[in-house]
């Protein structure tokens, strides 16, 4: 049997991958990471033998991140220009509250401008959907995930990601430093928002939440 990572965009991968890194140097493991292009539908095919451990975030929460990140460029821990596309989408969203408010409008422009924004913007792009495909896609394929847990438990639950490869419980609590925290969190965008805004946009992403609430279903940790 063999273990690894779904790395899903805006949930601490980046302290996780270098967690691994770190597991895989001191205790001399093999353990996979798969990057955010990877889809589930991709593991099973390509490596059947592989259990995988996915840490969960609310995907609007998910979502205001990845725009956020994308809108500084990646700053300050990953720097990237944007792309041409990506410069196209910010001059018509140049926040979060515009592209919100871009998610609930039903204005032709508005729709057209939000598809292609998330087309544009990676974080945005890969949701739930995107990794997974389905709620349905979740539940059959159930025993494919060993170790799924909520970004915000993550300090007291990450040793028990490596408890199939480690031995001994030699992990301790402390592993991920919060190497990639943004300037402003994603809570505090939220938060910020016009009331029933969020909400509002929540509900156009019954498809994402269905797949979510599949994955939250598998939960091996506090909830």
């Amino acid at each position: 049997m063999a273990y690894g990572f779904l790395h899903i965009g805006k949930t601490a991968g980046t302290s996780i991958r270098q967690t691994i890194e770190t597991v895989r140097e001191n205790h001399g493991v093999a353990f996979a990471v798969f990057g955010h292009n990877t889809k589930l539908a991709q593991i099973i095919a390509e490596h059947p033998e592989t259990r995988i451990a996915v840490v969960l975030r609310d995907p609007f929460e998910r979502l205001a991140s990845g725009f956020m990140s994308r809108l500084r460029a990646g700053r300050p821990a990953h720097p990237t220009p944007w792309t041409n596309a990506q410069a196209t989408a910010f001059a018509h969203f140049p926040t979060f509250e515009d592209f919100a408010r871009g998610m609930v409008s039903n204005a032709d422009r508005d729709v057209s401008a939000i598809e292609f924004a998330r087309r544009s913007i990676g974080h945005v792009s890969r949701d739930y959907v995107h990794h997974f495909g389905s709620p349905e896609m979740v539940t059959a394929n159930a025993d494919r995930f060993y170790w799924v847990n909520r970004l915000e438990h993550l300090a007291e639950t990450l040793p028990d990601m490596f408890a199939p490869v480690v031995s001994g419980g030699g992990l301790s609590a402390d592993l991920a430093a919060h190497a990639h925290a943004a300037p402003v969190s994603a809570g505090e965008i939220i938060g910020a928002l016009p009331a029933g805004l969020a909400d509002a946009a929540r509900a156009r992403m019954d498809e994402d939440y269905a797949v979510y609430g599949a994955l939250e279903d598998l939960i091996t940790g506090p909830r």
